[in-house]
């Protein structure tokens, strides 16, 4: 009886490791998709596609922030009805 209790046991933090080690492995595929993003929008930024929003007359242009579980894209946006026909 106590040898098959330490098996189950045995089994049951395998699995948990198992978890473990799956949602470190959804952090790292996570992170690596926000930096493809990052040059995405930095290629677009170069290339003239994403213009990003000035703070101030000298101020730093910003594009994009990146936080733990959120982020927030930042681009001027054109109001005529034919700015997506170029």
């Amino acid at each position: 009886m106590k040898f098959y209790l330490k098996i189950i046991s045995t089994e049951i933090y395998q699995l948990q490791m198992t978890k473990i080690h799956c949602q470190t492995l959804y952090i790292y595929i996570y992170i690596l998709c926000l930096e493809r993003l990052a040059h995405l929008i930095d290629e677009s930024v170069v290339a003239g596609r994403w213009q990003p929003v000035q703070v101030g007359r000298k101020g730093l242009k910003i594009s994009r922030l990146f936080f733990t579980d959120d982020m927030i894209l930042i681009c001027r946006g054109m109001l005529s009805s034919d700015a997506g026909d170029s």
